[in-house]
């Protein structure tokens, strides 16, 4: 009798001889497509980083260009701006327009729009008929020049 059910167990194990448990075959289908996914994820992150850093220089390199060029108005109709604003658009927002990505953007210094702003304040008092006289002295004080309405 155990004779016979020895023979019994060799013969159902001789049909699995060679092949995969089922459990096995799972496990290595999951892992590959984990892997696979993994592989995709890194390709994709890889060539938007490239991208942006080729947008990142278009900005930067048409930028420089605009301020040796004194950045004037006239450089929006220049061949090249419209690329120079798509990568401003890509960088800073789609709602970035010409005068904000060249003006605001690649032109202006932060010393530039305080100046510019203490400015346009000394004007409004000249133009609203108050004296622009310490707004004047405060402009000197802070950039060392006179602003054009004092």
């Amino acid at each position: 009798m155990i004779l016979g059910s020895m023979k019994t167990g060799i013969q159902m194990n001789a049909g699995k001889k060679g092949e995969l448990p089922i459990g096995i075959i799972v496990v290595i289908a999951i892992a590959s497509l984990v892997l696979v996914s993994l592989l995709l994820m890194l390709t994709f992150q890889t060539g938007s980083a490239g991208a942006s850093g080729d947008i990142q220089q278009i900005f930067n390199t048409r930028c420089n260009l605009y301020k040796a060029e004194g950045c004037g108005w006239e450089l929006t109709k220049s061949s090249g701006f419209d690329q120079f604003l798509s990568a401003c658009q890509s960088i800073y927002g789609a709602d970035r327009q010409e005068f904000s990505c060249l003006f605001q953007l690649c032109c202006q210094t932060s010393e530039n729009i305080e100046s510019d702003g203490l400015c346009s304040t000394c004007q409004g008092l000249k133009e609203a008929g108050v004296s622009n006289a310490a707004c004047c002295q405060q402009y000197r004080d802070q950039f060392g020049s006179a602003c054009a309405v004092c």
